[in-house]
């Protein structure tokens, strides 16, 4: 009895497993989100990028991106940018 229950559980997991991982895929929208890319083929947006390695010291982040500490990438028109001196009236 338990060899015969073992068998089917053994055969039948396969059909199985496709039945409910389609079922389960009914679900979701046909256009869900872009298509998954291949590793390696991913295209950036435009923009400038600079490749970070691991390992690198602060100080060859700053300089890889080009900007010193506290300058920030924008025009500083935003709040909150800037040095915080205090003489603006």
């Amino acid at each position: 009895m338990f060899g015969t229950l073992l068998v089917a559980v053994i055969v039948m997991r396969q059909p199985c497993a496709d039945n409910v991982a389609r079922f389960v895929g009914s679900f979701e929208p046909v256009d869900a989100g872009a298509p998954e890319a291949s590793p390696g083929t991913a295209e950036l947006p435009p923009g400038k990028y600079v490749r970070l390695a691991p390992g690198m010291s602060e100080d060859e982040i700053r300089k890889a991106i080009g900007q010193e500490p506290g300058t920030g990438s924008g025009s500083g028109s935003a709040p909150g940018t800037g040095t915080g001196t205090g003489s603006a009236q």
